[in-house]
């Protein structure tokens, strides 16, 4: 809901909305939720042509919640775009990155260890 809010009728208080869901999955330690809804935030960003300090700073929060649900190694070239933020491109590129890496990793099974939403990678769940 708070997407479709950011999207389609109040983009800051959608963005807020995200950010709160954002720290619930953190404390909750559902950390691959946690960087998707950060992710989101961050291509909302960047739609906004954002200035580049806050892009910076929110890649940085994904690559710490990427850090804290243990892809140190199969995502080091997400964590390093992300945490390298210097232009809009490099936002955009750390956006599309970071999906890839999350999609491979809910195929493989790795974000349900890694503290992921039971329905990320349930496939008896439709």
């Amino acid at each position: 809901m708070a997407t479709f809010l950011a999207r389609f009728s109040n983009r800051q208080r959608g963005i807020r909305l995200l950010e709160r869901v954002e720290r619930a999955f953190a404390h909750l330690k559902m950390h691959a939720d946690e960087a998707c809804v950060g992710v989101d935030i961050l291509e909302l960003l960047v739609e906004d042509d954002a200035p580049l300090g806050a892009l910076s700073e929110r890649g940085r929060r994904v690559a710490a919640a990427l850090i804290r649900m243990g892809m140190r190694s199969s995502a080091s070239q997400a964590l390093y775009i992300l945490q390298a933020i210097h232009s809009r491109g490099d936002a955009r590129a750390a956006v599309n990155t970071t999906r890839e890496e999350l999609r491979g990793l809910a195929v493989c099974g790795v974000v349900n260890e890694a503290g992921g939403a039971a329905d990320f990678t349930d496939p008896q769940i439709s």
